[in-house]
């Protein structure tokens, strides 16, 4: 009897023990199995962050070196930009024409820099308060004025009448400018012209007195011109002097200057053309023939001064467009579309469990999004916090904490 009622105590210890065994393994070693598999779940949330919430902003640079220092000079660089509306410089007014960026810089001796922001948001136009006037038929800056007819510039006037009239034909036809159109911005008049051949765009900017004329396409232009008589000619150093009054001179040449004393007016090209001029008793015929290949850019510049500073205008700076700075880091706006979309259909598209996601500001604590599920009372759930960045479309960071959970 004695020996047998403590084989049955042994028994219940026994089982007592084997009981305990179980509820400590499901109460300890079962979590620690789910905890060695956290990782993976934020790190499939972290990685569905990143590519729905994270976005990149370019910062171009561009980069202008010159041997002059300038106000307001118009500042012309070749790009591959396109769709205005998705760039933005800093309190500048600016333009494409073509592969062609317009805009207005203060150039400094040496090499000077200004930044454009693009990204796929649109940017507000910035309008600058200018000396700029103009419509259909004319347009006026810093003393010039000029006068339009279907975009063709007609006549000129900087300190009385410098171009008395001039035509324009394009592959030895008189030009079809029957669609020819105006606009304008605050900086700049634009008047285009466009045929199957050719297309082009003059162009009047702000505080400026000169006429810019873009060519692009594929053709022979000519371009013929009434202007004032002035006394002397500049082509190169070897090929200068007085008008001789009924004289002829032509030259292969990419520059042609007139002066009178200090009234200057000037021609610069951006690919050399076949020039030629005649004086006549009260005027000078000019003829300007060249082969469109491409783009040309051809600027009539006015001035008063020393004629020996045309270097100043004809080749005032080089411009170019440097690597930009790519910055990438987290979008309010896709953090706001992520906020709106149903929780369930997040969840199914990124094909991941239960999820919280919260940004706030470090610099004031406050909370500027959240989004996401609310883990149950006995949920297990596994978090991490880190340091980020709230960039906006201008290229600005603000220093934001965020917080991702996940739970099962």
């Amino acid at each position: 009897m004695h020996k047998r009622g403590v084989s049955q105590v042994d028994w219940v210890i026994s089982l007592a023990i084997f009981l305990l065994y179980i509820a400590w393994f499901f109460i300890f070693i079962r979590p620690l199995a789910v905890q060695n598999e956290n990782p993976n779940l934020l790190d499939n949330l972290r990685e569905k962050i990143h590519e729905n919430a994270y976005w990149t902003v370019l910062k171009y640079p561009i980069i202008i070196s010159s041997n002059f220092s300038m106000q307001k000079e118009p500042i012309i660089v070749n790009t591959t930009f396109a769709n205005q509306s998705n760039y933005f410089m800093v309190n500048k007014s600016f333009f494409f024409v073509g592969n062609k960026l317009f805009f207005l810089g203060n150039v400094q001796t040496g090499t000077s820099i200004v930044n454009i922001i693009n990204s796929n948001e649109t940017y507000e136009t910035y309008n600058e308060i200018t000396d700029l006037i103009a419509n259909n038929n004319s347009a006026s800056a810093d003393g010039m004025s000029v006068e339009l007819e279907n975009s063709i510039v007609k006549r000129a006037f900087f300190d009385g009448q410098k171009i008395f009239s001039s035509s324009l034909s394009m592959n030895g036809y008189n030009l079809d400018n029957s669609n020819a159109t105006f606009y304008r911005n605050s900086i700049g008049a634009l008047y285009p012209i466009t045929t199957q051949k050719a297309n082009i765009t003059n162009i009047i900017l702000a505080y400026n007195p000169r006429i810019y004329t873009l060519f692009r396409g594929n053709a022979s232009i000519l371009q013929t011109f009434e202007i004032d008589k002035y006394d002397n000619y500049y082509f190169d150093s070897s090929d200068n002097g007085a008008i001789n009054a009924g004289g002829c001179y032509e030259k292969h040449s990419d520059f042609l200057e007139f002066f009178t004393g200090s009234s200057v007016m000037l021609f610069a090209m951006s690919s050399p053309a076949d020039i030629s001029f005649c004086s006549g008793n009260y005027s000078v015929s000019l003829d300007i023939s060249s082969e469109i290949n491409g783009n040309l850019l051809q600027k009539i510049i006015f001035y008063s001064g020393d004629p020996a500073d045309f270097e100043k205008y004809k080749t005032p700076y080089l411009a170019r467009v440097g690597i930009p700075e790519s910055i990438t880091a987290l979008s309010l706006f896709n953090l706001q579309l992520l906020n709106v979309t149903n929780y369930g259909n997040l969840k199914s598209r990124w094909n991941i469990g239960e999820f919280r996601v919260s940004v706030a500001s470090i610099t004031n604590g406050t909370n500027i999004i959240e989004f996401g599920g609310i883990p149950y009372e006995r949920a297990t759930v596994y978090a991490e916090e880190t340091r980020d960045f709230l960039l906006d479309k201008y290229g600005e960071l603000e220093d934001v904490r965020i917080s991702i959970q996940s739970w099962t």
